[in-house]
């Protein structure tokens, strides 16, 4: 079974911000995966952390949370070396700007699922249904591409 690493990219420049977004995915997914997170407001070079991670070769996802603003400033870069160097890996981003933004973050050729809005019960089913071969077309709150087409699940 693969790992899952969580990234939080950075947020703020002094005051750590807690990363309720990955905790609460990490929460999710406690017991059934397991999973490693980065937050990028707390590393010197979270770039290194994670590299040193995935270069392990038991890691199969990363799930990365992205406001606008100063979270893409890790995300974009972080997400395009991933891909370069561990294309096998899956990308999943969460967060307001792949939500609204999703046809823009899947068609940059880095991302392969956004979670669309709350990921407790899409994160855990997406990672079930890619370990196991199901079908992840009827998992709920989920945008992803197939060919040219975006394609968006129900909320």
């Amino acid at each position: 079974m693969s790992q899952v690493l969580l990234f939080n990219p950075r947020s703020a420049n002094y005051k750590p911000r807690i990363p309720n977004s990955i905790l609460s995915i990490a929460s999710a997914i406690e017991g059934l995966y397991d999973y490693v997170m980065v937050d990028g407001n707390l590393e010197t070079d979270p770039w290194q952390k994670i590299l040193g991670y995935l270069s392990g070769g038991k890691f199969g996802y990363v799930g990365i949370t992205a406001m606008p603003g100063p979270q893409l400033k890790q995300a974009i870069p972080f997400s395009k070396k991933i891909r370069e160097l561990f294309p096998a890996i899956k990308i999943f981003w969460g967060g307001y700007f792949p939500s609204n933004q999703s046809r823009v973050v899947l068609n940059s050729g880095y991302v392969d699922f956004v979670i669309n809005g709350p990921g407790e019960k899409t994160f855990p089913a997406l990672l079930d249904a890619l370990e196991n071969n199901k079908p992840f077309e009827l998992i709920h709150n989920l945008i992803y591409k197939t060919g040219d087409q975006i394609i968006k699940s129900p909320n």
